[in-house]
């Protein structure tokens, strides 16, 4: 997580959805349970909503991994939390890191992305 005022939402069991950050004095952004954001700007109540109808779910989407030589490799997440997310290697044109598994510690900014942005970001 990065150090901007955040706020966790939790679903009535008690399991993590994910945060809202502030980004104004009114908007808050809807992020993952490691802080990648999930969609543009809105009040707080709506990107709570988002959350709880959309913050786990995207979890399970193909995600991008950017390695050190910059290539972008698609991975799925296999556990997530706010300090620590663990991914699995799902690109067959990478057989060499195929199936295998990488500990990634937070922030993740630039190192790990949604590979089809479904939110209106971008």
């Amino acid at each position: 997580m990065n150090t901007t005022e955040s706020a966790p939402v939790f679903r009535d069991d008690g399991e993590l959805l994910g945060y809202v950050i502030r980004s104004g004095p009114h908007l808050w952004v809807p992020s993952t349970v490691f802080g990648h954001p999930l969609d543009e700007p809105m009040s707080r109540g709506e990107a709570e909503a988002y959350l709880h109808a959309h913050g786990l779910s995207h979890l399970a989407e193909k995600w991008v991994y950017l390695s050190d030589d910059d290539q972008r490799i698609t991975v799925q997440i296999v556990e997530a939390g706010p300090s620590r997310v663990t991914i699995r290697f799902i690109d067959y044109g990478h057989p060499e890191l195929f199936g295998s598994t990488r500990d990634l510690r937070t922030p993740l900014a630039g190192v790990l992305d949604l590979a089809e942005n479904k939110s209106r970001l971008r």
